[in-house]
């Protein structure tokens, strides 16, 4: 039985360059696998957190838009509460687990990750026939 070793790389390139530095001077006394990838828990906080920027920046838009109809202009949020966020990966991250074991190499793909929050604002209205100073 060969000895492994797990290397955690954060660039793609450095991984594949090393990969390359390997196979070209172990030859075949080594084996490159296939690369796994995965989100670090700080990048998935980071893209929670856009995704409420995102949520808090449509709901402005769109009470921008409704205070134009009504004849107002927006003030400033009176409360932010954030009800809900979700967050899933692809769906190809799980079925290239569960293929695995097919004659076939499989392709390593790069996993995604999505999140969506759903916010809820409340604006004040400021009057439009006061003069700005």
């Amino acid at each position: 039985m060969f000895p492994q070793i797990v290397v955690t790389f954060s660039e793609f390139q450095k991984m594949e360059q090393m990969c390359r530095i390997l196979l070209e001077k172990l030859d075949s006394s080594v084996h490159v696998g296939a690369p796994q990838f995965f989100h670090s828990a700080a990048s998935l906080s980071q893209l929670r957190l856009h995704a409420c920027v995102a949520a808090v920046e449509n709901a402005q838009q769109k009470a921008s838009k409704i205070s134009q109809l009504l004849g107002e202009s927006l003030g400033s949020p009176l409360l932010v509460r954030e009800e809900e966020t979700k967050e899933w990966r692809n769906e190809e991250e799980a079925a290239g687990r569960e293929h695995s074991s097919t004659a076939l190499p499989l392709l390593p793909h790069i996993p995604t990750a999505t999140a969506s929050s759903q916010v809820s604002v409340s604006f004040s209205f400021r009057d439009k026939s006061k003069k700005k100073l």
